[in-house]
């Protein structure tokens, strides 16, 4: 069974903000099971997100937002050129704005981030080992994306890492499949149903 030490460990809420997780976001899918898979992974963020607060874990809220102009995006890929095609993810604009029902309370801490990772031009590492953590657990929108790459870079510079599968999605559900096979190795998967008993 998973064993994390909270005292060591931090949960990374991931991009759950209306451009993204909300039916009218600029860079939400369009298909209706791809947005009921949201709708399910925020439902159960909620459940982690309340797991973590109740056993006073560090909770730290990441957001991706762009300066306007979208200077720091790289226009060489095609997701580059849609954020900036979509003029999605401003600074400041409402679209950036976490969903309310994942919102950051005013004692916890949001992270910008300028990409795909959470470290991305952030100052998340400098928080992480100012608090003494040494694991992160993920949850966030899209897996293949934003949650994978957090967790490949986290894998990268020591940290262990712990996804919280169903508070997860991705547009295309074989992504998100494909994707959890791969934080399998990259650390350790579980659900937000467990999170309370894998804490010591």
């Amino acid at each position: 069974m998973l064993t994390l030490d909270g005292h060591h460990s931090a949960l990374l809420s991931i991009d759950f903000q209306r451009d993204i997780a909300l039916r009218d976001g600029a860079l939400a899918p369009k298909d209706e099971p791809a947005l009921a898979r949201f709708d399910k992974a925020m439902e159960c963020g909620v459940r982690a997100l309340s797991t973590a607060r109740a056993l006073d874990l560090l909770v730290v809220h990441v957001r991706l937002a762009f300066r306007p102009g979208h200077a720091s995006v790289n226009r060489r890929s095609p997701v580059g050129r849609f954020f900036a095609e979509t003029n999605a993810l401003l600074e400041g604009a409402e679209g950036t704005e976490f969903v309310p029902e994942l919102a950051p309370t005013a004692e916890e801490i949001i992270v910008t981030k300028r990409g795909v990772s959470a470290f991305a031009g952030s100052d998340l590492e400098m928080i992480l080992k100012q608090r003494s953590i040494d694991t992160v657990i993920l949850m966030g929108l899209v897996t293949h994306f934003a949650v994978e790459g957090t967790a490949r870079d986290a894998f990268e510079r020591g940290y262990g890492v712990v996804t919280l599968a169903d508070c997860c999605a991705s547009g295309g559900e074989t992504r998100h499949d494909a994707s959890i096979d791969i934080l399998e190795r990259i650390g350790e998967v579980t659900t937000s149903a467990s999170l309370a008993a894998s804490i010591a």
